[in-house]
């Protein structure tokens, strides 16, 4: 048996290596293929661009700066545009994703457990997660601000002087401008804990004072909610889809069905180590509620917000369910890495090491195959004109699993390239997302799904699209049969076909581009 100083340092060892693992990983594709990802990349652009007085997007955007969440991917990415191409500035920041995931789950199984756990490295199948590949970048970075911030919390709880309530502080305000929900996480769990230790830890009635002490930290949420727009636009999934996608870690799915073999070992091996822990404490004195135990608590809070809150919620804010299940994930973890037995914990930190490593695997296989679509989808930024308006038709999947988009948004790339505007940008249709439409600018109206393919009115004078892009189109659908009329194709390459506008066939009297 090794001795404790010797495991610690190949504990630590193999966080390193699994995490250089993951940052390896995204640097060996050209793309990161996500759905919503090529849009906060071309934000980015755009800002970077607007910031310095440019006048290459300055037809179809403007700024808007305001103290709102969102701030995270772009606060980093567009100070690394000034060195970097947007590309390998984006892979930056995705490997400094990784490295503070990996390092939040040292923090916080260590400041949970009293010594960091292999288990934590799981959190690493989260940081591929389904919201990940989903494009949820700034909410994704929120996740391991979440951990600090929890993690300061529970190991300094016991020095909570005024600079310790002052730092909490600044760090939930950190969690904010990463997400709203990140925020709103922190603070539902500093308040827990706080309760929590008020009945279980000796002298822990001072914790009754933390609402109020954390008072400072309520002010951009509300800033937040006051400042959203209102809306019906909630959506709620049935109860028993709910909890099939929580029973089998359908949350770490996203391309296909080879991922849910490590879904469902993670559960697996949850439910075991779960079990144990609670026969283990059913055991003599192991009844007695612990200050440790808030973190089961925590967990039973979020099982709670996973079933009660919607899906969907204005202004656009999607998967909600799906960000829930990884907060109830990332807590319950030190939980059992403090309560369940050590003669299973050596087994399962193996398997932990494993499914970390192999989660990989099947995500690769994925990545290559969007990389080559993704290579076709951007192949004709040669025959695009600089600064054009850019509206894509995109057939969605139809198979067993697949929940990701990668082209949907993939049109952002040319903005990138290009310049101009991505008419259907959502960003600049979000109230706080740093840039939006300038006036005159909006995305045409939705004509519905047809054949699986979402088609959009191109005579709408929004401006009008220069430039259509359509990948596994049916050029013979009736409700695109309009398309043939008022653009002529300018480039063909596999199932990728791009459209010019005629000029004086559609969009006359549009709003004009710098160069018309």
């Amino acid at each position: 048996m090794l001795p404790s100083r010797y495991r610690g340092k190949i504990l630590f060892f193999t966080y390193v290596a699994v995490a250089a693992t993951y940052v390896a990983f995204f640097w060996g594709f050209k793309y990161v293929p996500t759905q919503d990802g090529p849009v906060h990349l071309s934000t980015a652009v755009v800002l970077k661009s607007l910031l310095a007085g440019d006048s290459l997007y300055t037809d179809y955007y403007e700024l808007n700066l305001t103290p709102a969440p969102y701030w995270a991917y772009h606060g980093v990415t567009v100070p690394l545009l000034a060195a970097f191409r947007p590309l390998v500035a984006e892979k930056i920041f995705l490997s400094l994703y990784v490295i503070a995931f990996a390092a939040a789950a040292w923090y916080f199984t260590k400041a949970v457990a009293g010594r960091a756990s292999a288990l934590g490295l799981l959190f690493l199948v989260a940081a591929t997660s389904y919201p990940f590949q989903m494009g949820f970048f700034n909410f994704m970075v929120g996740l391991p601000a979440f951990l600090l911030t929890t993690a300061f919390f529970w190991s300094r709880r016991e020095r909570a002087d005024w600079r310790f309530w002052a730092v909490l502080n600044l760090l939930v305000a950190a969690c904010y401008f990463t997400h709203f929900i990140a925020a709103g996480a922190a603070i539902i769990s500093i308040w827990v804990m706080s309760l929590w230790l008020a009945a279980t830890a000796p002298g822990g009635r001072r914790f009754l004072r933390g609402p109020l002490y954390l008072a400072p930290s309520y002010i951009l949420p509300a800033y937040y909610l006051i400042t959203t727009p209102k809306g019906r636009e909630y959506d709620y999934n049935p109860l028993g889809l709910l909890a099939r996608e929580l029973f089998s870690s359908r949350v770490f799915v996203s391309f296909g069905p080879a991922q849910e073999a490590v879904a469902w070992a993670v559960t697996a091996l949850v439910l075991l180590l779960l079990a144990a822990a609670i026969a283990g404490r059913l055991r003599g004195s192991g009844r007695r509620l612990r200050p440790s135990d808030s973190f089961a608590a925590l967990a039973g809070v979020f099982v709670v917000i996973y079933f009660a809150a919607p899906c969907t919620t204005p202004p656009g804010v999607f998967c909600i369910s799906e960000r829930m299940a990884l907060f109830l994930f990332l807590l319950i973890t030190p939980w059992l890495a403090l309560n369940v037995p050590r003669l299973l914990m050596r087994p399962a930190a193996g398997v932990a090491v494993a499914l970390a490593v192999a989660n990989l695997i099947p995500l690769g296989r994925y990545y290559a195959a969007e990389n080559a679509k993704l290579k076709v989808f951007n192949s004709g930024c040669c025959v695009v004109a600089r600064g054009g308006a850019l509206l894509p038709l995109i057939k969605e999947r139809r198979a067993r699993s697949w929940r990701i988009e990668v082209l949907r948004n993939a049109v952002a790339y040319y903005v990138v390239s290009n310049g101009g505007c991505n008419l259907i940008d959502f960003g600049a249709n979000m109230p706080h997302f740093p840039i939006k439409y300038a006036p005159g600018v909006e995305s045409p109206p939705s004509l519905g799904k047809f054949a699986g393919l979402r088609v959009y009115d191109v005579e709408a004078e929004r401006p009008a699209a220069d430039y259509v892009f359509a990948y596994d189109m049916n050029p013979f659908l009736a409700e695109v049969r309009p398309l043939l009329e008022r653009y002529r194709p300018v480039h063909f390459k596999d199932k990728l076909i791009i459209f010019e506008r005629v000029a004086g066939r559609a969009g006359e009297g549009a709003t004009p581009r710098a160069g018309d």
